[in-house]
């Protein structure tokens, strides 16, 4: 294998401070001496991304249908667009929208996902136009190859109404052999003339190698090249790892037929493994591989991949810095390309739910890498339950206009924000703005657009899981254009308990708001009193917490947006700060996964030294000693257990019931499905919030729904449908519902705001 001299010089990302500074990677001169495109002059004002239409496409659909290495789940050819995901059945299921009409056609295949709570499970089309095909690649990460097309003709001569009968048989690609038994992420990508590719990783993660396969129309047959990224050689700095997988960012041909393709490398399955930014492309539609030097560093056909020997790496990010994989990568006017993912602040780094920022690594004209934050790193992004997992950002999307402006997108606490940086102010002056009106449901994972509407007919056209009033996720074909600056959309005001002390603000709505304007009265007080004048400016937050509100106090907030353009008329919202929880009854529906589910109330409110406080755990277990409600109190670290209740005989792991405990005075009184089990005399706790506790030795997994906490004079205190975002700020949202891992204990602001 072919290994370049070392660099000579290398920005390792040591510090927070080196990288938001935008220092360089050498590189040396540009890869050839083919003549560049040229950046366009800078936009005399940037558009921003504007509604365009919301086409519903299906009721009722899984949970996760958007996943970030789904490159191309939505794909226009002709006069209609195609759409692939999982109906609430989790059948395999392709949308086909008539981009003239409007109207929508729905195939349902008898495929169905074959691992429901698999969060990185990803679903991709590919088109092949020499043919006419369409082409399906599915439920994918570690399974057998899923695999199947259309027949000849459907794109290009497509028929009235499209059913199961104009697809062939689920097949392998190849030969169905050892290298499609454990495919993940695998993606469809066309070169400039059309030519289809496949691309995936077969083994596991922190263990696998990426293969290209290429579609051979006028025969309708795959055929494999040889690797290219391998899982092999040592890595020093994470205890002499000896394989890998590479994670890719992106995989995109410019103008000039040149293939691009970045990567971080993974020692492990686990996410601090991460290390480096990587860069190489080819001139020969992925055979030969090339360096950022210009220095060979592959050649697929001759068995050489790239591996980590290979002088790949463009910035240097060592491990735990929690360096997110499979970012986006998306090229300039010039052809230069551009990778945005996130990383944490602080190296090394020992929580990845904190400290997380969106960066961005770009190659400029002399083929230097720069690097440079897009939000504002002096403020934190909130950690909140979300759809998958509970670090606060999520992955999204990128593109560069006609006017040579970085265009990004991503879903921050249930809100999706866009992000310019103008080419001729050399990519780092970053201005973010939030650009749905409201909740933008699930939109989780940061769904990918599609390229090809895009390119055509500057339209960005994404599908979007939308949580309804009844709990059910419908999906979405939602578009955007292009559009000149404009003032901003008003604000959608509420109030909510802050956690600890005071009140959080939270703002919706309010499309194209850059910051907010927030003022204070409180009750007799003769005016506002500021208290941000642009808070918000730079980063992605959709709550301002008030920590010096003070219960009792009736509180007015008026809140206004603002952005480069103008500013919205003011909105106001007012509330109080309510007593801490004393007398009330708990109602929600469990489901155990695995040996428990805990909840927690009459809980002092300090998740960070949880078995430490004061408060209440009844554990349902149905597996223990033939079924038993376990009731533990807990005060000041000491635990007080008392005798097991036995459960009713149709509690078993696996089926869903309703779980009802009353705290009124020193009575606690619990029922299972309507049926009273237990009712106990106890004073040790009189007061405190409601959460959930797991323990982790005996691996506690369940799922929590319909949670409603009622006051004893009948008022709503808390009530939890489990949509998009949730105050519960531990587990994750999993098919409607609040799934609770082992070790996870978090507890629910304790008052209320009236």
């Amino acid at each position: 294998m072919m290994v370049p001299a070392p660099r000579l010089v290398l920005l390792v990302l040591a510090t927070a401070s080196a990288l938001a500074a935008g220092s360089m990677a050498a590189a040396g001169p540009p890869p050839d001496d083919r003549p560049r495109a040229q950046p366009r002059a800078a936009a005399a004002s940037v558009d921003w991304l504007a509604p365009a239409s919301s086409t519903l496409v299906a009721e009722s659909t899984h949970d996760w249908n958007n996943y970030a290495p789904d490159q191309s789940k939505v794909i226009t050819y002709g006069d209609y667009q195609y759409a692939l995901f999982y109906a609430d059945d989790l059948r395999l299921t392709l949308s086909r929208r008539n981009l003239q009409t409007d109207d929508v056609q729905l195939v349902t295949f008898p495929e169905k996902l074959s691992r429901p709570d698999d969060t990185h499970n990803n679903s991709v089309l590919g088109i092949s136009a020499a043919d006419g095909r369409l082409h399906l690649a599915y439920d994918h990460h570690g399974q057998p190859l899923h695999y199947r097309s259309s027949v000849a003709g459907l794109l290009t001569t497509p028929p009235a109404t499209i059913t199961t009968a104009h697809f062939n048989a689920q097949g392998p690609l190849v030969d169905g052999g050892p290298l499609e038994q454990a495919v993940t992420y695998p993606r469809f990508v066309n070169d400039p003339h059309g030519n289809l590719m496949l691309i995936y990783r077969h083994g596991s993660s922190g263990n696998g190698t990426t293969y290209i396969h290429r579609y051979d129309a006028a025969a309708s047959t795959w055929s494999r090249d040889g690797a290219l990224f391998s899982p092999n050689g040592v890595y020093p700095d994470w205890e002499n790892s000896a394989d890998r997988n590479a994670y890719l960012h992106g995989v995109l041909f410019d103008d000039a037929g040149r293939m691009h393709v970045s990567w971080i490398w993974r020692e492990t399955p686990a996410w601090p493994s991460n290390h480096g930014v990587h860069y190489a492309y080819s001139d020969d539609n992925g055979v030969t591989w090339f360096d950022n030097d210009g220095q060979q560093v592959a050649d697929t056909a001759a068995g050489d991949p790239i591996a980590l020997a290979d002088d790949t790496v463009v910035v240097d990010i060592p491990v735990w810095s929690f360096l997110m994989n499979q970012g986006v990568m998306t090229l300039d006017a010039a052809n230069e390309p551009h990778i945005i993912t996130y990383v944490s602040t602080v190296v090394p780094a020992t929580d990845a739910t904190k400290d997380l920022h969106y960066v961005h690594f770009w190659r400029d004209g002399s083929g230097q890498w720069q690097q440079d934050y897009i939000d504002d790193t002096g403020v934190d992004l909130p950690k909140i339950a979300t759809l998958t997992h509970g670090e606060p950002i999520r992955r999204g999307d990128a593109f560069v206009d006609e006017q040579n402006v970085l265009h990004f997108y991503a879903i921050v606490s249930g809100a999706l924000y866009e992000a310019t940086a103008d080419g001729a102010s050399g990519w780092s002056s970053w201005t973010v703005r939030r650009l749905t009106e409201g909740s933008a449901g699930l939109l989780d994972q940061g769904p990918k657009f599609d390229r090809v509407r895009w390119q055509r007919d500057g339209v960005i056209s994404m599908m979007v899981s939308r949580v309804q009033a009844d709990g059910e996720l419908d999906f979405y074909a939602e578009e955007f254009t292009l559009q000149p600056s404009a003032a901003p959309a008003a604000p959608v005001l509420s109030l909510q308990p802050a956690r600890g002390q005071g009140i959080e603000l939270v703002i919706d709505g309010a499309h194209g708001a850059e910051a907010f304007r927030i003022a204070r009265r409180a009750a007799g007080e003769p005016g506002f009193t500021v208290l941000d004048a642009d808070y918000s400016r730079g980063t992605m937050r959709r709550g301002y917490v008030d920590a010096t509100a003070v219960p009792g106090t009736e509180y007015t907030y008026r809140v206004q947006a603002v952005n480069g353009t103008g500013h919205s008329g003011p909105v106001e919202v007012s509330g109080t700060i309510g007593g801490g929880w004393s007398d009330y009854t708990i109602d929600v529906d469990v489901r155990i996964e695995t040996w428990s589910a805990g909840v927690v109330f009459r809980a002092s409110d300090l998740p960070s030294v949880f078995d430490n406080g004061d408060f209440y755990w009844w554990a349902i277990q149905p597996d223990r000693d033939g079924g038993q409600l376990l009731r533990l109190i807990f005060s000041g670290g000491t635990i007080r257990r008392l005798d097991p209740i036995p459960l009713p005989a149709g509690v078993t792991v696996g089926s869903t019931h309703h779980l009802r405990i009353s705290a009124i005075g020193d009575q606690i009184t619990t029922w299972i499905d309507g049926a009273q089990i237990d009712q106990l005399t106890d004073g040790t706790h009189a007061s405190g919030t409601v959460g959930v506790r797991h323990g982790s030795t005996d691996g506690d997994l369940a799922r929590y729904d319909n949670l409603v906490i009622t006051g004893a004079g009948g008022a709503v205190l808390h009530e939890e449908r489990f949509s998009d975002p949730t105050r519960v700020p531990c587990g994750s949202l999993y098919l409607g519902a609040l799934r609770v891992s082992p070790g996870s204990r978090c507890t629910l602001p304790e008052h209320t705001v009236q």
